[in-house]
Formats: C-alpha cells, structure tokens, sequence
C-alpha cells in the first residue's frame, strides 16, 4: 500500500491527534478507532483552511484511520457512514479504493472484496497500514509510540 504525497511545507497547525498514538496498538480496533475520531475532529476543528497542504495531507490520514478500523471497508456494511465533512478522496483512499475490483457480475458488496483482503486478517491489513501512517507522521516529524 504505498501512496504518493509530496513533502508538506512547515507544520502550521498543531497535531493535536498525537496524543493518540503514545499508546497505540496497531492491530487493536480501539487504537484505530480512536485515532479515527481523533483526525476527524483535528480536521474539522483544527485545520480551518481546505486549501493548506495540511488539510489534503489530513484527508489521508483520516482514510488511513477509517480503513484501518473497518479492514473490510468497502465491502460488507459493518462500517459506519463517515463524516461527510471530510471529502472522499486523498492519496491513500485513492490507492485503496483502486484494489476493489469486481471478481464477478455486479452484485452484493461481498462480491468484490479483493482476493487481498479476504487472505488478510484484519491485523494484517492494519499493521500494513500502521507502516504507511508511520511515514506520513515521520513528514512532520510527530513522535511515535
């Protein structure tokens, strides 16, 4: 899973969402679930300018998050509707979305999950994520663990 983001300028707004992660278990749905809120109310509250490169570069986290708490997503329906405001789209949602191609005729959801997912578990996928997130933390030089 490897998405492209250019290297974000100087950090303007705090990343208040780091708190999270002193903590953080990648292969636990809590930690995902509270980086999830976490991102979303930075984004939201936090990041008031839609056109800093902080915002696009947030998106992806936030997508990060999301797919990390419900591996599955976007197959099945035991995912809740996102916040809609946040965009659907981001580097990483782009990369992600692109591997769910149908297997068979369209049909239920459960037909195109990716032969990927259905031979990863749910810890897997999160730790291939969690190696991602790394990397776009490390962009702004936010401590880890």
């Amino acid at each position: 899973m490897t998405s492209r983001s250019p290297s974000p300028p100087q950090t303007d707004y705090p990343l208040t969402f780091a708190t999270t992660l002193k903590h953080f278990n990648c292969e636990s749905f809590a930690s995902w679930d509270s980086l999830l809120n976490s991102v979303e109310c930075w984004l939201l509250t936090t990041v008031l300018d839609r056109t800093h490169p902080q915002w696009s570069w947030g998106v992806s986290l936030y997508w990060m998050a999301f797919v990390g708490t419900y591996p599955e997503f976007p197959a099945g329906s035991n995912w809740p509707d996102w916040n809609t405001g946040i965009p659907f789209e981001g580097s990483f949602l782009d990369s992600w979305m692109a591997r769910f191609k149908p297997k068979c005729a369209p049909g239920p959801a459960q037909k195109f999950l990716p032969e990927f997912v259905a031979a990863c578990t749910r810890e897997e996928i999160r730790r291939d994520i969690w190696m991602e997130l790394q990397g776009q933390l490390a962009l702004y030089n936010c401590t880890l663990n």
